[in-house]
């Protein structure tokens, strides 16, 4: 949700869905992934999948509590996991 500066907005899969809905898409299909992740190699900076992520994840969190809560809460619902949601769909012509 927040250490990948490419990506720039964060949905959850309700709100993902319902912005598909909102634009006449019908889901065809889903995709649910989960990847682990461990906190001391983040601190250590031996998590490889850190070299395509924001250089400073500490001061990016400072600049934007916001996302510091948002990750805050993933922790404590999630615990160190990063879910992600791949949906195929097709858009319906307007009624």
């Amino acid at each position: 949700m927040d250490a990948n500066p490419h990506h720039l907005h964060d949905f959850t899969a309700r709100s993902f869905r319902k912005l598909l809905a909102s634009q006449n898409f019908v889901e065809l299909d889903s995709l649910h992934q989960v990847q682990t992740y461990s906190p001391l190699s983040i601190i250590m900076k031996t998590e490889e999948r850190m070299e395509a992520m924001r250089p400073n994840i500490w001061a990016y969190y400072c600049r934007h509590p916001q996302k510091a809560l948002l990750r805050l809460g993933s922790i404590l619902t999630d615990s160190f996991k990063n879910k992600y949601l791949t949906i195929a769909a097709l858009r319906q012509p307007p009624v």
